[in-house]
């Protein structure tokens, strides 16, 4: 089969393709739908001006890379954005649902429309609701720890203020992370309101990465029974590598590539040693100095002997000491080309 009888052949495959998509809007909308871990939040009952957002998270779990053209809400009670609208093969992205709690009160809900133009047109709609509280303030709006170093116990404060509720009290502080310590104090009654002092103390078991969980506040008064408190940072790895993980492929037999990783630390260091069992991948360290970051190359050359996927775990060794490795996970497809 020459060429351009096999080129013909792939564009008719592509086009009854696209054209059963179109034929069946049920499956041309699931596969948009299939990406997304949820797509319905609560955000419970919170305060005033309140920091209060929810990511809908998705993974590309197809080949083609995704594009998300628009996305909109049908109530300006809650504002859309997306993380990246550009999402290729294996990538995450999400969709953020920001509570509009400086504006509105009340009951609100909202429908957010995400449309797809990439590889096929879908929509999928994901839905959001809550209660804005008009008499509770937090100031500030949310617990925000930052940026810290892994290990490091941060504290932030928050208070937080009742109107026109002379009896309240707050009974009882949740928290569905073991990742922190509350302290409540309080309480503090002046004329006009009920105030509460949140001591809030991140662990040092608290994960790398974006850390995101919520308080609960439990109160006395019926018709406000618990009141949702955002907390947030962003916990740096001792030895930090990106990307966590590199693929190759797929690849002919006896196909190369090259990639670079990123390590970063809080103070000066080097790389001593990269090791992996995979004897396929090399590793170069670009500098031999001390250093907060360095950059590893690393390239991948096929040897022919085996066709398929493969895992090769990789350990990086620093002058950190041996509590301070760094790892990553590079996998990669040789694929023989098809006839």
């Amino acid at each position: 089969m020459n060429q351009t009888l096999r080129h013909r052949i792939g564009l008719v495959i592509v086009a009854l393709m696209v054209t059963m998509l179109l034929s069946t809007p049920v499956s041309a909308q699931q596969w948009a739908r299939d990406m997304f871990a949820e797509t319905d939040h609560n955000f419970g009952t919170v305060a005033r001006d309140s920091d209060t957002a929810f990511t809908f998270k998705f993974v590309n779990k197809y080949k083609e890379t995704v594009h998300i053209k628009s996305i909109r809400s049908n109530c300006n009670c809650t504002l859309p954005s997306v993380v990246d609208d550009l999402v290729k093969s294996r990538e995450e992205s999400g969709v953020i649902a920001t509570f509009n709690t400086s504006a509105f009160t009340g009951s609100r809900a909202a429908k957010i429309t995400v449309e797809f133009d990439k590889p096929f047109y879908a929509e999928v709609e994901l839905t959001v609701r809550g209660t804005i509280l008009s008499d509770v303030n937090l100031v500030p709006n949310k617990i925000a720890f930052g940026g810290i170093p892994k290990g490091q116990q941060p504290i932030e404060e928050l208070k937080v203020s009742f109107q026109k509720r002379p009896n309240i009290k707050i009974l009882d502080v949740r928290s569905v992370s073991s990742d922190v310590l509350v302290q409540l104090k309080g309480p503090t009654r002046n004329q006009n309101s009920v105030d509460y002092l949140l001591r809030v103390q991140l662990k040092s078991s608290a994960p790398v990465g974006d850390y995101k969980t919520q308080l609960t506040l439990l109160t006395n008064d019926p018709s406000l029974t618990n009141i949702a408190v955002p907390v947030e940072g962003q916990i740096r790895a001792a030895l930090d590598v990106k990307p966590a993980s590199v693929h190759f492929g797929p690849l002919e037999p006896g196909g190369s590539g090259s990639q670079r990783i990123t390590l970063r630390a809080d103070q000066p260091f080097k790389v001593t040693k990269v090791t992996s069992q995979e004897k396929r991948l090399k590793f170069k360290v670009l500098s031999d100095k001390a250093s907060p970051f360095h950059f590893i190359k690393v390239d991948f050359e096929d040897d022919k002997q085996q066709q398929g996927t493969f895992r090769a775990p990789v350990v990086i060794e620093t002058s950190l000491g041996d509590d301070l490795k760094g790892s990553l996970l590079i996998t990669g497809e040789i694929k023989a080309k098809a006839e």
